[in-house]
C-alpha cells in the first residue's frame, strides 16, 4: 500500500507540473498576442524569403502538364506545414492571371516560372 501511494504521488506531481507549464504558456501566448499583434499577423509571420525579386512582376508559368499561363502577376508565396513544428512544407504560389483571376499553384504542379529580368 505504501509503494502504491508513493507511485501515485510521483505520477500526480508529474501530471500537475505538465498542466501548470501548459497553462502558463497558454496565458503567455495570449498576453504576447495582445502586446505584439503584428508578430501574429499571418502575412508578416512568413516573409517573402524565397522569391523576393518576383513580387509584382509578370511571369510565364509552365505547368508539368505542358500548359502555359501567360502574363501572370506574382503576388505571394504561401507555406503550409504539417503542424507547428513541421519538417515538410507545402508551397503554394499566388498569381493573378491576365483575365484578373487569382490562382494558387502548388510547387508540385509547376515546372518553371519565367520572367524578364528588367520587368
Amino acid at each position: 500500500m505504501d509503494l502504491t501511494l508513493q507511485f501515485l504521488l510521483v505520477i500526480s506531481a508529474f501530471i500537475g507540473a505538465i498542466i501548470i507549464v501548459k497553462v502558463f504558456f497558454t496565458f503567455w501566448r495570449i498576453l504576447e498576442k495582445r502586446l505584439h499583434p503584428e508578430k501574429f499577423d499571418k502575412r508578416t509571420a512568413r516573409p517573402e524569403f524565397s522569391f523576393p525579386n518576383l513580387k509584382g512582376k509578370k511571369a510565364t508559368v509552365t505547368l508539368k502538364n505542358g500548359e502555359q499561363l501567360q502574363d501572370c502577376e506574382y503576388q505571394f508565396t504561401h507555406l503550409f506545414g504539417d503542424g507547428e513544428f513541421a519538417f515538410v512544407q507545402i508551397i503554394y504560389f499566388e498569381f493573378i492571371t491576365a483575365n484578373k483571376r487569382r490562382i494558387f499553384l502548388s510547387n508540385a504542379d509547376i515546372l518553371k516560372i519565367e520572367t524578364d529580368a528588367d520587368r
